[in-house]
């Protein structure tokens, strides 16, 4: 999961943005999108105190960056 979250970060994504190019916007029914998300945020955390990935500043919603 580490892999395609790092992979995802070169559009600038937002983390649901994230979440629905990893599991496709047809699989976002029920519980599982916001399962999905705190997995990525959690990815998105990790990457970030590697220094890999970096919140864009100013932008609402948050975007993230490599």
């Amino acid at each position: 999961m580490l892999d395609r979250v790092r992979a995802g970060l070169e559009a600038e994504p937002t983390a649901f943005g994230l979440v629905e190019a990893i599991v496709g916007r047809e699989n976002l029914g029920g519980g599982n999108a916001g399962f999905m998300l705190q997995i990525v945020l959690a990815c998105l955390d990790h990457l970030a105190a590697l220094g890999e990935a970096h919140q864009v500043p100013d932008s609402d919603p948050q975007r993230w960056r490599a």
